[in-house]
């Protein structure tokens, strides 16, 4: 390593500070404070970045206990869904011959309720259920382009295709505030479809999405 002149030794003596011109002194001093610098400044990254982790991890666990959860759908097939404490959701079912629908052709129950977010949040779930099995190229299609809307991602859920996610509020003039996102999967002869077309963060959309269990 090449020795710094300021220190290094002439002869059996060692440089005095007096011997060393300004500018030279000058250089050494920017050298030493821009190391300072550097480090404080790793340091100060360093700690940003764990103070917001742990405030998004506290954020993510205070959305979790603001929720309850439901269990909402006609019998033997419903969903468990968490959503805002204290609500009694209103049901509009349709149980009657077989309807004229543009996603389920046949289906015999079209069932949709509304439930509140907190931070005035909300959501949409709609249950429709076809007499016989869906076949896989029309929950494909479900699944790829009937609900293109929303913004979600191509995903697999215990095995099946789904589509699934949440991203920040935005129309074709724009953003706009919140979150918006969904959840669509076919089970069997049932299309679960849960729309949030308003949550107050990205946390709290996914806290809804990770509650659903289809019972």
């Amino acid at each position: 390593m090449e020795e710094d002149p300021i220190i290094h030794q002439r002869g059996a003596g060692v440089i005095h500070l007096e011997d060393v011109p300004l500018w030279r002194r000058y250089l050494v001093w920017e050298r030493t404070r821009a190391t300072r610098v550097l480090g404080t400044a790793i340091a100060l990254a360093v700690f940003g970045g764990l103070l917001y982790s742990a405030c998004s991890n506290n954020q993510a666990i205070a959305n979790i206990q603001a929720l309850r959860t439901y269990t909402i759908g006609p019998p033997g097939h419903q969903v468990r869904i968490s959503a805002s404490p204290s609500q009694m959701p209103r049901t509009t079912s349709n149980i009657s011959p077989p309807t004229a629908n543009g996603v389920v052709p046949g289906a015999t129950i079209n069932y949709m309720t509304s439930l509140s977010l907190p931070r005035g949040g909300k959501m949409q779930v709609s249950i429709i259920v076809s007499p016989s099995p869906i076949p896989p190229a029309r929950a494909s299609w479900i699944i790829d382009s009937y609900f293109d809307n929303i913004p979600q991602k191509l995903v697999t859920w215990h095995g099946v295709p789904a589509d699934i996610g949440v991203l920040p509020c935005s129309t074709p003039s724009g953003a706009c505030p919140g979150f918006v996102g969904g959840f669509t999967v076919v089970r069997g002869t049932t299309l679960y479809n849960v729309f949030i077309p308003q949550a107050g963060s990205s946390s709290m959309g996914w806290a809804v999405i990770n509650s659903i269990a289809i019972t």
